[in-house]
């Protein structure tokens, strides 16, 4: 399917994925540039339903070395967010299309991308070649690696599969997925830098330490018997804070154990309406 004159870009599109993986666990099992080169290749059938279609993207990692389902979750769920600024409906993949829009929003609180980064890839689409044919490149890359994945010709020929097939290729060629090129990969990835944020909104909330990134703020609990507070009262200690903090363009504040893990958060929508989450 063919981008409209002013649709999204296909390389904004990719970069932002690639980012998302970058700045996820997802880092460990797959290589930046390899998957960005099969994402190029096989983009018109990830976006043929009129959608962007991340079940293909999910079969690719599964096929991957050292798969771990939970790590896919936060990018996947990231990238999904990005919704708007992309441009594209999002498609998740099939096992993870019952999460409610609430554990979408956890999970990709999860995936730490810092806003300079994603304003670089959003400002990134010129240079996309988009209408360039890629269909006999995907299909001499299928064709070499069936020669020595033992794999007959007619095979399957979904867009799982051949994604598959064209990042075991990518693994020759350039970078590599899995513990190839890991460990390279980790010295060259930077981790995502949340800004130290004044605590002085929380009024009853007890917490000891708040950061900010983009328009979210993480604080962690000093004191976890909160947790076990009226509902009632949660909601109105955690909304209240998220409202002090808002007008500086804050809109979701989650509070996290001291063991890391998300225990609750707080969302406001449309500047009044407020949605609460307690694990």
């Amino acid at each position: 399917m063919e981008e409209a004159k002013n649709g999204p870009s296909k390389h904004v599109i990719i970069g932002a994925l690639v980012l998302a993986c970058s700045h996820s666990r997802m880092r460990d099992i797959v290589g930046t540039d390899a998957l960005r080169s099969v994402l190029d290749v096989e983009y018109r059938e990830l976006i043929a339903g009129g959608t962007f279609d991340l079940q293909p993207v999910w079969e690719l990692f599964e096929a991957q070395p050292g798969f771990d389902p939970q790590a896919a979750v936060a990018p996947l769920s990231r990238f999904k967010s990005w919704e708007r600024q992309l441009g594209i409906e999002v498609t998740m993949p099939v096992s993870l299309r019952n999460l409610t829009a609430n554990e979408q929003a956890e999970h990709a609180a999860e995936c730490d991308v810092p806003q300079r980064e994603l304003k670089g890839v959003l400002r990134s689409a010129g240079g996309d070649h988009a209408d360039v044919d890629r269909t006999e490149p995907s299909r001499r890359i299928s064709t070499q690696m069936g020669v020595e994945l033992g794999v007959e010709s007619g095979a399957d020929s979904s867009p799982g599969r051949r994604l598959m097939i064209a990042v075991v290729a990518s693994i020759v060629g350039l970078l590599g997925f899995g513990l190839a090129g890991s460990s390279a990969y980790r010295e060259c990835v930077p981790r995502a830098q949340y800004a130290t944020f004044s605590a002085h909104f929380a009024g009853q909330l007890p917490i000891q330490g708040a950061e900010r990134f983009g328009r979210e703020v993480r604080a962690t609990l000093s004191d976890e018997g909160w947790l076990n507070q009226p509902e009632e009262t949660r909601k109105s200690q955690l909304g209240q804070a998220l409202r002090t903090i808002a007008s500086q363009g804050i809109d979701v504040l989650f509070l996290r154990d001291k063991a890391g893990k998300v225990r609750a958060y707080a969302q406001l929508y449309d500047g009044e309406r407020l949605r609460f989450v307690f694990k």
